[in-house]
């Protein structure tokens, strides 16, 4: 997957002849004099696993990699394919866990690499009280919207696959309505997200032992792609803009009057406030107003996402109350 893109088409990852030469090359198999493997014979090898084009799923790489396995080992493998396959999985594919963690770490890692990156992103956030008292607060818009964009979540139908593939084109939907595509993340990089939080139990979410769930049981929607992880990915989506471009954020709040007014500072920035500001830019932007057209059909009725100044203040104290405690706390083990 880190070295696939996503196929609209397909609506699954991908992987390119070229790239796929790219990871041979990597692994040593081809492209060094002694090379374990002749080009044709490579190509050879992939009419097998693929007859049709020169794009392969992750499905035909894995079938790949075992004609490959019979290839460099005959005897071996006809003894024992599973022993055979381990072995070559182990000796030229495990190294690129190592190139893959340089790459990221030494942010060279440009269009790959967006599987290990999100997962990164993932076990960084910490959702806290803050941020479910925000999403609590807009609960009614945000159901509007996510019942607008995930239909088959939230109707009586068993079909997981449908149910998947209609929640991936609706993230994809909402994504381009509100300019998150390209501006703010990748349709890699989201797609990976949906799959990776499709999988999470509801309590994996906030990586919070003391906030476990984000809506109350009563509250949550959906069967797969849920609520809770729609909300997730929101939060995750704030804190990618925030790191990606502080400089928009910062022209951001000083157009926005009223975020100054509510004490918005682009110098103390924690998770919440990224949240919020994501909020805005959705509430004051194209995206909330092709929504309102197409679900009210025909008459104005305002949706927002936006949190009141009350709950933002509330945020904004808990913030600083938690600042207090933990600096109150550190003076009473000092002394």
């Amino acid at each position: 997957m880190n070295f696939s893109k996503f196929s609209k088409e397909d609506f699954q990852f991908m992987l390119t002849y070229q790239n796929l030469v790219k990871i041979l090359r990597l692994v040593n198999i081809v492209g060094k004099d002694d090379q374990a493997i002749k080009n044709f014979e490579i190509d050879a090898l992939l009419k097998k696993a693929n007859p049709a084009h020169k794009k392969y799923t992750i499905k035909q790489f894995m079938n790949f990699i075992c004609l490959l396995s019979n290839r460099l080992e005959p005897e071996v493998f006809q003894q024992d394919p599973k022993l055979c396959l381990a072995k070559t999985i182990k000796k030229y594919f495990e190294p690129l866990n190592n190139y893959i963690e340089d790459q990221i770490t030494g942010g060279m890692a440009g269009d790959y690499f967006q599987h290990t990156i999100v997962k990164k992103y993932l076990n960084l956030v910490n959702i806290d009280s803050s941020i479910i008292y925000i999403l609590n607060s807009i609960y009614p818009g945000l159901k509007c919207l996510y019942s607008s964009y995930f239909v088959f979540e939230i109707k009586h139908m068993n079909e997981t696959d449908k149910i998947m593939r209609n929640s991936l084109e609706g993230l994809i939907e909402f994504c381009k309505d509100f300019e998150i595509t390209n501006h703010i993340a990748t349709l890699d990089k989201i797609v990976t997200y949906f799959n990776f939080l499709a999988d999470m139990q509801l309590e994996e979410l906030t990586k919070n032992s003391e906030c476990t769930e984000i809506f109350e049981k009563g509250k949550e929607l959906g069967k797969l792609f849920t609520l809770s992880k729609f909300a997730a990915f929101l939060v995750h989506i704030s804190i990618i803009l925030f790191e990606k471009n502080s400089k928009y954020l910062e022209n951001l709040v000083k157009r926005r009057k009223t975020l100054i007014e509510m004490g918005i500072n682009i110098e103390k920035l924690g998770d919440p406030e990224k949240l919020i500001l994501l909020l805005d830019r959705f509430d004051s932007g194209d995206g909330i107003k092709m929504w309102e057209k197409r679900i009210t059909k025909g008459y104005n009725a305002k949706i927002s996402l936006m949190p009141t100044i009350q709950t933002i203040s509330t945020v904004k104290y808990q913030f600083y109350f938690s600042l207090f405690s933990f600096f109150f706390n550190l003076f009473k083990l000092n002394f």
